[in-house]
């Protein structure tokens, strides 16, 4: 299994290295560009395509899992859908609700192939309803994350990296294989955007990785334990979502924005990456700072194997007191500057 997941992993990276060379190339050629606006740090456009190498990249690396099944089909068709609608809204500025609808239809195809949250056994809708809303959350949390040069790239290649090391924990060899093909994708992207931000991944990125981060909580079977299972994707993407949460609830409360829509979309400097750097950290401070938060917190799916109760809730316990304090850093700079 160590030598699978291993090659997907180096196959991965080498190929999402190189494709993002390829992609910044393409980039400047067709004039798909980032450009400065209100809201965002860069002053130079800059070309986005990143996300498409790091989609080519992950499928390259998923191979190694082959023959996939069922449901494997149709997490790498749904990750398609989304890495496409991420890519046109790159392009064309899809809508809000078009997303939407389009992540419903992905979730129900999920859903028929037994990619779902099992909630409550014997509900169905509700089931798909709550694997729907996991899905939503967590890619708009990676959108929303995608703010500073490797900021998101770097939170998805530890995530992804945890997933692998719970999957090699568990002996599950195509879910591992799947994470390291994400953390290799990710490696290869990284690489070039950290820093210098030579190349971003646009939403084609942010909205697969979120997409596929999302997946692998929900399908992997992290424990037979259930407060187990749901712990190790939360200790994950745990502090992704409190940004996003702790951010949409703070431009309501305020009255920054009119609805709930327009807080998840809205793209002021408002999340926590924003929020350290009016602290005083530099970007490269701010993105490291947020590398070894989510690092922390994740660790803690690394031990829950050989817990005991008592000690899981203790760890729930501990992952909700580094999320309050994530929360009362954020409340510190409340002002956004947009």
């Amino acid at each position: 299994m160590e030598l699978t997941t291993g090659l997907a992993l180096l196959v991965s990276a080498v190929a999402g290295g190189g494709l993002t060379l390829a992609a910044k190339r393409m980039a400047l050629r067709w004039r798909v560009m980032d450009r400065p606006e209100k809201g965002k740090l860069h002053q130079a456009p800059t070309p986005r395509l990143g996300g498409a190498a790091i989609f080519v990249a992950y499928l390259l690396g998923t191979l190694f899992a082959w023959p996939w099944s069922g449901a494997e089909r149709v997490i790498l068709l749904g990750g398609l859908v989304t890495f496409l609608i991420g890519l046109m809204d790159d392009l064309y500025h899809l809508a809000a609700l078009v997303k939407l609808l389009a992540l419903g239809v992905v979730t129900f195809g999920l859903a028929q192939a037994g990619v779902v949250v099992q909630l409550v056994p014997g509900w169905p809708a509700l089931n798909t309803a709550v694997t729907l809303l996991w899905i939503v959350g967590v890619a708009s949390a990676y959108n929303a994350m995608d703010n500073m040069n490797g900021l998101a790239a770097g939170i998805a290649l530890i995530a992804s990296g945890i997933y692998l090391a719970v999957a090699l924990q568990t002996k599950q060899t195509q879910w591992g294989v799947f994470a390291a093909a994400l953390a290799g994708a990710s490696l290869g992207f990284w690489l070039h955007n950290f820093r210098t931000g030579s190349i971003f991944m646009g939403d084609a990125g942010s909205f697969f990785l979120g997409f596929s981060l999302a997946v692998l909580g929900v399908m992997g079977g992290w424990s037979s334990n259930p407060l187990k299972a749901w712990l190790v994707p939360l200790l994950v993407l745990g502090v992704p979502l409190a940004d996003l949460v702790y951010t949409v609830l703070q431009l309501r409360r305020t009255g920054v924005v009119t609805s709930w829509r327009g807080a998840i979309a809205y793209s002021g400097q408002v999340h926590l990456s924003h929020r350290l750097l009016r602290l005083g950290f530099s970007q490269t401070g701010a993105v490291l700072m947020i590398y070894l938060i989510c690092l922390t917190v994740s660790l803690g799916a690394l031990v829950l194997r050989g817990t005991t109760t008592i000690q899981t809730l203790l760890l729930l316990v501990q992952f909700c007191l580094i999320l309050w304090i994530v929360g009362t850093l954020m409340h510190v700079v409340r002002r956004p500057r947009s």
